[in-house]
């Protein structure tokens, strides 16, 4: 059977979890959900990912990167972007840390590119969570539109960054 080695998928509905488990041996994932349910089954592994791209259009993009993180433990490089405009119900006090750092974030993670970041508290908290806990990062590249980017992103500059050799890039 031959392998799926890129995907790239947007969704627009709610019966899209038998796809995610579907894409099991792809290596470059690009992913938009625009629906706040999460696509993803629990039974979900994604082995040999080592590129993630995610938009972050959806209410919970944060709780489905978690999820395809601590299920992807090859992950070298993720893109996070806003394709479409993203209209938060609820400005995030739903998201809390998770207590377990995925391993891909702990041993291959090299590269995070972030465009279109808005410096929310969800974004924030996540950008925290990566960095913080990324012990092979090499680069990590934020990029915003917003008047407010440079006070968004001298914020950023005063996290404590797990790995020592990470350039911290603002566009």
């Amino acid at each position: 059977m031959p392998e799926l080695l890129k995907a790239n998928i947007e969704i627009v509905c709610d019966q899209s979890e038998s796809l995610t488990a579907s894409l099991t041996s792809v290596q470059h994932l690009s992913l938009c959900s625009k629906i706040s349910n999460i696509p993803y089954r629990a039974d979900s592994f994604f082995f040999s990912l080592q590129h993630l791209k995610l938009c972050t259009c959806s209410d919970e993009w944060w709780n489905l990167l978690y999820l395809i993180l601590k299920d992807a433990p090859r992950l070298r490089l993720l893109k996070l972007n806003s394709i479409h405009c993203a209209h938060y119900s609820d400005p995030m006090d739903r998201w809390s840390q998770p207590s377990f750092v995925p391993e891909c974030l702990s041993s291959h993670l090299e590269i995070l590119e972030w465009r279109q970041y808005k410096g929310t508290k969800p974004d924030k908290q996540v950008a925290e969570y990566i960095l913080a806990n990324a012990g092979r990062l090499k680069m990590a590249t934020f990029s915003s539109k917003s008047t407010e980017k440079h006070l968004m992103f001298n914020k950023l500059e005063y996290v404590l960054l797990c790995s020592k050799a990470c350039q911290l890039l603002f566009d």
